[in-house]
């Protein structure tokens, strides 16, 4: 298979197709439909909602309305990484909140894409194609949650696409005999803003991680000292989520976790 001769052109080429693809469905989302007494579309109303609304509202009352962060109670997944910083950098670019959702909305499926590459890359040649396949399938298995999915800032995607950059920090770490230091602390760093802005890191990631590491030491595939390195990045990665979320989390809003 020749595709990866031009490797960077290809990869270009799939970003703007994806821009165009979001662009469209975007203009779509927010064109289609009955427009109500306050001129919105209905469409937009369907997917619009409190969660939703959480971010923007932030943002307009601590920059312009002179709010106190201190007087809000932010839900139990606050998304202080990356949906927060992302989103409020944008506010300030771009003054239209439909105009910020969806390139908000754009570069975080450019993120996962990315991502995706780099964890193919650990495994095959044809990574490419690879990554493109598996990003492909995730943009199908969504689209009829598009605009939940795509468009909104409150639905785990930035701690999805953000904790697949963690797991291809720990799968180099696996493949080498000798662990960078560097890819320990990156590790936990990440690992670290990720629990703080969604407990559900711990399902889509550490616990997985975790699992998979026992399984690999039962089969001898990994000795005990590097499972004893992926348990400890793991649990410190944790215990230091937490406390960075009772550290920004002034109001406590945490719910039970329920693993089933």
């Amino acid at each position: 298979m020749k595709i990866l001769k031009n490797e960077y052109f290809i990869i270009y080429g799939i970003l703007v197709l994806f821009l165009v693809y979001n662009f469209f469905n975007f203009y779509n989302s927010i064109s289609v439909g009955v427009i109500n007494h306050e001129g919105i579309p209905s469409k937009i109303i369907s997917f619009i909602n409190s969660d939703m609304l959480t971010l923007p509202a932030l943002f307009k009352n601590l920059v312009f309305e002179g709010g106190k962060y201190i007087d809000w109670y932010l839900s139990a997944a606050p998304y202080f990484f990356p949906d927060i910083f992302l989103f409020f950098m944008l506010s300030f670019i771009f003054s239209n909140f439909y105009i910020v959702m969806g390139i908000f909305a754009i570069i975080q499926h450019i993120i996962l894409f990315f991502g995706i590459y780099f964890l193919s890359k650990e495994f095959t040649q044809n990574s490419l194609f690879v990554a493109l396949m598996a990003f492909i399938l995730l943009l199908f298995c969504s689209y009829d949650f598009i605009y939940i999915l795509s468009f909104t800032q409150s639905f785990h995607f930035g701690e999805f696409a953000f904790g697949v950059w963690w797991l291809w920090l720990i799968l180099k770490m696996l493949k080498n005999d000798r662990v960078s230091s560097k890819y320990i602390i990156f590790a936990i760093i990440l690992g670290t803003l990720l629990k703080a802005s969604d407990n559900i890191f711990v399902l889509h990631f550490i616990l997985p991680v975790i699992c998979v590491c026992f399984v690999l030491k039962a089969l001898d595939l990994i000795d005990f000292k590097k499972l004893l390195l992926f348990i400890f990045i793991c649990l410190t990665s944790h215990v230091f989520g937490i406390f960075l979320y009772d550290v920004l989390m002034i109001h406590d809003t945490q719910y039970p976790m329920n693993f089933t």
